[in-house]
């Protein structure tokens, strides 16, 4: 039997209980309002939003992931944006690690679609005899996501997005959350590190 350590890469999905209502809010933003902020190595247009606007959307969607991990953590959602991909755009495989979780809601799916996907960044790890062995592959996309669905995953994994192929926009809503310290009962320091306890 193979038993698999370390549980710090996965993911949560579900259909967001508001999903309708996130649609909605949404899809009254244009190309017009495109603002592309963030300077990466990347093609996908951004329009930045609010978290005032979004943290009682998100909230019944967070609920969720609280149960499903066992913990009703407190948390700050950082200010989220709106990614338009038009046909031929894509997103290079990144991650969020100066936060604790990301989360991305899909707004459209639809025919030749990019998909979002998930790349390990540990693949050297193995070597290339074992890999086949282990029937490993460094990239993992998640299955049968629909519009409404909404993804939390740790931000440190690493993320991307395929090419567009659609001449649909595809649009998809991203956020970083952090943690605060109300979700643990003390907070000490020893060594210059911090020390975190919960009952």
């Amino acid at each position: 039997m193979i038993n698999f350590l370390f549980p710090n890469n996965f993911y949560c999905k579900y259909h967001a209980p508001n999903a309708e209502k996130l649609i909605d809010v949404l899809n009254k933003y244009t190309e017009k309002d495109i603002d592309n902020f963030i300077n990466e190595q990347c093609t996908v247009d951004r329009i930045p939003l609010k978290r005032e606007d979004y943290n009682d959307l998100l909230a019944p969607s967070i609920d969720l992931f609280s149960k499903e991990i066992g913990s009703n953590f407190s948390y700050v959602i950082h200010n989220p944006w709106l990614n338009f991909y038009n046909k031929g755009q894509y997103q290079d495989a990144h991650d969020h690690s100066n936060h604790d979780i990301a989360c991305v809601f899909f707004v459209n799916t639809g025919e030749n679609f990019s998909n979002l996907y998930f790349q390990d960044r540990y693949s050297n790890s193995l070597t290339p005899l074992l890999k086949p062995l282990m029937n490993y592959s460094h990239i993992y996309t998640p299955p049968n996501i629909e519009a409404g669905d909404i993804l939390f995953f740790p931000a440190h994994m690493l993320h991307g997005v395929s090419q567009q192929r659609s001449d649909v926009v595809r649009k998809t809503l991203g956020v970083n959350i952090n943690f605060t310290p109300q979700t643990y009962d003390s907070i000490n320091y020893k060594n210059g590190r911090m020390i975190l306890t919960r009952s």
